[in-house]
């Protein structure tokens, strides 16, 4: 984000964390507290970070929507422990 890789940053985001907005917004943040960063500058202040990203995105006229992972098969409560349908 320091070199306004702000898309690249979204999408690394939303690899694992689907609502950047919610989390700059909701989070109380306890992770601030116990970052290790803060024995080198400070600690990153994430949930700014998580909510200017949302803001960024939402201001463009394409904002950045991941493509959705592909559904597993699921088995059938049976067959998980082995007995057939």
């Amino acid at each position: 984000m320091n070199e306004g890789k702000y898309r690249e940053a979204l999408e690394l985001f939303k690899k694992d964390h689907p609502f950047p907005g919610i989390c700059g917004r909701v989070c109380h943040h306890p992770c601030e507290e116990v970052c290790t960063r803060s024995e080198v500058e400070q600690p990153l202040a994430i949930q700014h970070l998580h909510r200017f990203l949302a803001d960024w995105d939402m201001a463009r006229d394409n904002y950045y929507v991941p493509e959705k992972k592909k559904q597993k098969k699921k088995k059938s409560p049976s067959s998980a422990r082995g007995l057939r349908d």
